[in-house]
């Protein structure tokens, strides 16, 4: 069992649960959910990490788990006035990597991703320092700053990839959106895909950041459905109880590990 210490709480995968279930959730469906859940202690997950050191040289056998990350938008160590900080869904860290994870399952069929443009449709004067500083965190993992394309990058986006580079020192950035997927929302799920490319390309990231998508495919969705469909929070504690029951089933093996960082070059 590889070893990992989670925060938020007392430190316990347990009491992550707990804390979650005061989080909004919309749906059984919401993201945080399966999120939760498959990254608690299991063999599966033991074998998730050895697939993420042999095809990417991801070495997580060791790491803290900090679930809703909150990364402050700071100059000069002040928060910026009128900033609110990007909360990653799930920050790993370790020694050599810090992995900032976004989860999706129907929000990316679902939202609509306001551009940097429409966030700052009126052109006023904090939200253009606010701007300018997400991208000064990105300073060391841009390849080129495509100006002509910043505006059209999705606002979420930017603060998300922004949370990965942020004080790294020592270690390695990784961006990671984890897309959960059934069969009736696949199709859209690979079209978001490609709006990830196209983000990462306008954004200009460099080598030195790794930006991946994993894909994990929900097998009991329609199980869960009937089971759970009126629930929402409480579904982190229901998760709790059941201990090693899992709620939602995963195809572990036809999990796929896509590196977008070389795409967003071409």
């Amino acid at each position: 069992m590889n070893s990992i210490k989670y925060f938020f709480g007392k430190g316990e995968y347990d009491d992550v649960l707990t804390c979650l279930s005061t989080t909004k959730v919309n749906s059984y469906k919401t993201s945080s959910l399966p999120l939760a859940q498959f990254w608690r202690p299991s063999k599966s997950l033991d074998k998730f990490i050895s697939k993420l050191k042999k095809e990417q040289g991801i070495d997580i056998s060791t790491f803290e788990a900090y679930f809703e990350y909150p990364t402050e938008c700071l100059k000069e160590n002040v928060r910026l006035q009128y900033s609110k900080p990007s909360m990653t869904d799930l920050m790993l860290m370790n020694k050599s990597f810090q992995i900032a994870i976004e989860g999706k399952y129907t929000e990316y069929s679902e939202s609509h991703y306001e551009t940097i443009k429409e966030w700052n449709r009126d052109n006023e004067v904090h939200k253009n320092k606010i701007k300018e500083n997400w991208f000064s965190y990105l300073k060391d993992c841009q390849a080129t700053n495509k100006t002509e394309l910043i505006e059209d990058i999705p606002y979420q986006f930017l603060h998300r990839t922004a949370s990965a580079c942020f004080k790294c020192e020592n270690r390695i950035p990784v961006l990671v959106y984890q897309l959960f997927y059934d069969d009736e929302n696949k199709e859209k799920e690979e079209q978001f895909v490609k709006e990830l490319e196209k983000w990462a390309g306008m954004l200009g990231l460099s080598e030195k950041i790794k930006f991946l998508v994993f894909e994990v495919k929900i097998t009991n969705i329609d199980i869960v459905e009937k089971k759970y469909k009126g629930a929402r929070s409480d579904l982190f504690l229901i998760m709790k109880e059941l201990k090693d029951e899992p709620i939602f089933e995963f195809d572990w093996n036809t999990i796929r590990i896509r590196n977008i960082t070389s795409k967003s070059n071409e």
